[in-house]
């Protein structure tokens, strides 16, 4: 009865591994190829000295601090086009905690003289997808504060 307690013991450890292993070795696997694609997008285009589109996604005012030195670096640099798109703070789960869309992120780098993007417009997302970013950086990246 013991050593049928341990295979059935094992059995299910082992299946459990599986079950949880499997979708994320996928999800690894598909990543990998992601990063080789966009790596050979990236090469293509500094090849033909195209500059580079690196997306700053800027939430979290207090954050940008910590981006701006490299963001004012590829605004002198003419291989790089720089662009900040502004995501209102009070988003969680691509929604607004309240029914206003005020964009106090996008109101604040506006006063500061910086040309940006407002990611809520009538709330209608802005499509990322349309600017081909080579590079996006987040100023807040865990997935409960970004938009879809």
């Amino acid at each position: 009865m013991i050593k049928n307690n341990r295979i059935l013991y094992l059995i299910n450890k082992f299946w459990k591994k599986l079950y949880y292993g499997i979708p994320n070795y996928i999800k690894y696997i598909i990543s990998l190829f992601m990063i080789k694609k966009n790596y050979n997008r990236v090469m293509e285009k500094i090849n033909k000295n195209k500059p580079l589109n690196v997306v700053f996604i800027v939430q979290y005012i207090p954050a940008w601090n910590k981006l701006k030195l490299i963001y004012t670096e590829m605004q002198n640099d003419s291989r790089y086009n720089p662009i900040i798109i502004c995501v209102p703070l009070d988003i969680q789960n691509n929604l607004g905690k309240c029914e206003q869309t005020k964009n106090d992120t996008y109101e604040y780098f506006v006063k500061n003289g910086y040309s940006v993007i407002n990611a809520l417009n009538n709330n209608e997302w802005f499509d990322l997808k349309s600017i081909e970013p080579d590079y996006v950086f987040h100023s807040r990246p865990y997935n409960q504060f970004m938009p879809k």
